[in-house]
């Protein structure tokens, strides 16, 4: 009884952890997410041209820094995601 009782105990360890693990992707997701759609705005404003104070050189480094960050935050998202539908399925 004792050794059953110690296996569910870390039975329950353990869905108690992939839980904790979980909710940590899906803040994690949420965040890159907040970041992009930040990233986002900057770009389009950017693209429209209504900052006067930046250089034509600056514009386009920072347009390409901003592309390069949503892309790499897309892949990010991406891997958070196919984690969460695995943790999913072995729940």
């Amino acid at each position: 009884m004792r050794r059953f009782l110690k296996w569910e105990m870390l039975d329950l360890e353990a869905m108690i952890e992939t839980i904790e693990g979980k909710n940590e992707i899906a803040r994690r997701r949420d965040k890159l997410k907040a970041t992009k759609h930040k990233d986002m705005k900057e770009l389009t404003k950017l693209q429209r041209g209504s900052n006067f104070f930046m250089s034509h050189n600056a514009k386009v480094n920072r347009i390409t820094l901003l592309n390069d960050r949503i892309e790499m935050t897309d892949r990010e998202t991406d891997c958070a995601d196919v984690l969460m539908k695995i943790i999913y399925l072995y729940q």
